[in-house]
């Protein structure tokens, strides 16, 4: 059985949402014109940047911690099978 797969996928997981959430709050700096047809708005401040960028840094870390996790099991479960 493999330990590692509910890590795995864990990490995916938060990577994935991650990387969308970082780039959802990016998206004012990534594309200016669109994000102005889209919400009729001025760029966000830069506060905002400030406060809301440590959200999805914190969700990738905990994506790299499982990924890490998993890596070590597979690893472990093959270090651990015997040679024939």
């Amino acid at each position: 059985m493999h330990k590692s797969l509910p890590y795995e996928i864990l990490a995916a997981i938060s990577a994935i949402i991650g990387a969308f959430i970082l780039v959802a709050i990016y998206y004012p700096l990534l594309n200016p014109v669109q994000f102005k047809i889209d919400s009729h708005q001025e760029s966000p401040s830069v506060w905002y940047y400030i406060f809301a960028t440590p959200f999805p840094l914190v969700i990738l870390a905990v994506s790299w911690y499982f990924n890490r996790k998993a890596q070590r099991l597979k690893r472990d479960e093959h270090d651990q099978k015997p040679s024939a």
